[in-house]
């Protein structure tokens, strides 16, 4: 794939093929590929934890993490994956409060970057910022690993996708040019949509 076939390919996925298991060597590629980007002043202050359901370890920490998540606010009628379409790996994006404590725009480009990287290795996967705080903290043990304090700051779920999703330019196929009409929605196919302003909605 070229770059821009890449771009066009990394969207968010929650729908995965529960019989794929991404091996856990895959995940640890992908951090050490975010590792490498941009940094605001350089403080490098993300840190990651990667497991697979490639393990049994790592298949209790996925299934935790699972329950402990929400999907898809605009699907108000969905209640995430059935189970033999659940992520089969996942990569939390961790805060050093010893190095810095707030948000930046760091944690955009590092999960960018693994999602980007994901759909070049040929799988897929969804940034997940609604959980339970305390509950995933307490599963991951943070609080006896060396260094930090260490916060939450983004989980990456990550599958093999059984879902395709579909990019539409708001104005078309009856998706209105209103500011407000940028909700994604499914059909009767299950296909996900995905509305977008288009070039000239945003290029002043």
């Amino acid at each position: 794939m070229n770059y821009k076939d890449i771009v066009q390919k990394t969207r968010s996925y929650r729908r995965f093929d529960g019989r794929k298991t991404i091996p856990r060597k895959e995940l640890v590629d992908l951090v050490d590929l975010s590792r490498i980007t941009s940094s605001g002043t350089n403080r490098q202050y993300l840190k990651y934890m990667a497991f697979s359901k490639d393990s049994s370890e790592g298949t209790t920490l996925c299934n935790h993490v699972f329950q402990n998540i929400k999907w898809a606010g605009y699907l108000t009628d969905w209640d995430g994956p059935v189970e033999e379409e659940q992520p089969t790996g996942y990569i939390v994006l961790l805060r050093d409060t010893s190095l810095f404590e707030s948000m930046t725009i760091d944690e955009g480009i590092a999960a960018q970057t693994i999602l980007m990287g994901a759909t070049d290795k040929g799988f897929g996967g969804c940034f997940i910022g609604s959980f339970n705080k305390g509950k995933i903290e307490e599963a991951l043990d943070l609080s006896a690993i060396s260094g930090g304090p260490f916060q939450i700051a983004l989980i990456i779920a990550l599958g093999y996708p059984v879902e395709n999703v579909v990019l539409e330019d708001i104005g078309t196929n009856g998706i209105t040019s209103s500011p407000d009409n940028i909700k994604y929605y499914r059909d009767q196919k299950n296909t996900h949509h995905v509305p977008k302003r288009t070039l000239s909605q945003v290029l002043l």
